[in-house]
């Protein structure tokens, strides 16, 4: 069993910086470019799901952090669904909205594994 003392050191985190990062590139080369709104509130909901890991890292209680990843998990979806309507716009392409549909899928179904894990290990602060 793992132990981390960090936030940075949870891999679920790492991937969702991966995936922000990844959005923020798409923002840059696409015509979300020059539509702030749209662009802002994409790049809201992608960093919303690193920063509710981080802070609910932080209380330093599995049943706060579980509430702040079932917040990540929720923005997650918002990602996803702003980067759908961004397609359905012509904003982006569909082989874009495509390859980060299913990273944000797969990082979903990893915070609802840590998520379980947290659930039912209620007493523990040490992580697989």
């Amino acid at each position: 069993m793992a132990t981390y003392s960090s936030f940075e050191d949870l891999p679920v985190w790492q991937h969702a910086v991966e995936v922000y990062v990844e959005v923020y590139k798409l923002c840059e080369r696409t015509k979300l470019k020059h539509d702030y709104k749209m662009r802002s509130q994409l790049l809201d909901a992608a960093s919303s799901i690193s920063n509710n890991i981080a802070e609910g890292f932080e209380y330093n209680s599995n049943k706060s952090f579980h509430n702040f990843l079932r917040i990540a998990k929720g923005s997650s979806g918002e990602t996803r669904n702003e980067l759908l309507l961004s397609m359905r716009v012509g904003m982006i392409e569909a082989a874009d909205y495509n390859t980060l549909r299913l990273k944000l899928i797969s990082l979903s179904n990893e915070i609802s594994g840590f998520m379980d894990y947290l659930k039912n290990n209620p007493r523990k602060r040490s992580f697989e």
